[in-house]
């Protein structure tokens, strides 16, 4: 991995190790409390761009691959590879490519079923694995469903390690809260909303020993097609001026997503 802006870096990371996907409901990074029945399959394939334009300028291009299998009813295995690439411009400075290849997996344990009980909740348990990267997240998924929309949260906790030239291993960690809301307009067409927010820390989390925070904040729409055992979904967020923590610029987080822009598609087995 060549060098690039380190906050680039550690933005992008915190949004990555959240595409793995409960089911298919039309979110980027809101998964619902729900899993695949016994023995169904699906598999899926996620692709986006994202822009920064604040203290630098870079395209980022991310990718996701993945198979879901259905251990039990309550129980759900995800794995996949992950492809991440970045071309970066500092002022004054040529430009630089970095790429990011890893692998990923997934485990989740539905404990309420949304459709039975007062509110459907799940616990998703993630591990990245790459030459470069380490990483391991703790998730707890809600879906509740109020007059025919359906409400998901999640709320996530992560330590990570990026191995950066000359520095080595570098910990550092982030929570993100992210909430979806989406509405069926037919049996094929559904439409909704997506917020994220994620606050990354150096240091680890569960080492208590964080400092030096950093929180941003995205907001947009997403829309899904659903036909036979096929769904598309697209999600665009954009970053909401309201971030905190040092350098930031009119409320921007310098060297963070600008806009996020996604398409997925899913096949059920």
């Amino acid at each position: 991995m060549k060098h690039i802006p380190s906050t680039l870096l550690l933005t992008a990371l915190a949004g990555l190790a959240q595409l793995a996907r409960a089911d298919d409901a039309p979110f980027l990074n809101a998964d619902p409390a729900s899993v695949l029945g016994k023995g169904e399959m699906a598999v899926q394939s996620l692709n986006g761009v994202t822009h920064v334009d604040v203290g630098v300028t870079a395209t980022n291009f991310f990718s996701q691959a993945e198979f879901d299998y259905g251990i039990t009813d309550k129980l759900q295995l995800a794995t996949s590879v992950i492809y991440h690439w970045a071309r970066v411009r500092e002022l004054g400075e040529p430009a630089e490519s970095a790429d990011f290849v890893g692998v990923e997996g997934e485990l989740v344990w539905k404990l309420l079923d949304a459709n039975d009980d007062l509110v459907g909740l799940a616990l998703a348990g993630t591990t990245t694995i790459a030459p470069d990267y380490r990483g391991a997240v703790l998730r707890a998924l809600f879906t509740k469903y109020v007059s025919g929309f359906e409400n998901v949260l999640n709320i996530g906790f992560a330590d990570r390690w990026l191995k950066l030239p000359l520095a080595g291993w570098i910990p550092f960690s982030d929570i993100t809260i992210n909430y979806g809301i989406a509405h069926p307009l037919n049996e094929h067409w559904q439409i909704g909303a997506e917020f994220n927010s994620e606050f990354v820390f150096d240091g680890l989390w569960t080492s208590g020993n964080t400092h030096n925070g950093f929180g941003t904040f995205y907001v947009g729409p997403v829309a899904q097609y659903e036909c036979k055992s096929v769904t598309v979904s697209v999600i665009a967020l954009t970053e909401i001026p309201a971030s905190f923590g040092s350098d930031v610029q009119h409320g921007l987080t310098p060297n963070a997503d600008r806009w996020r822009i996604a398409i997925r598609l899913v096949h059920n087995l």
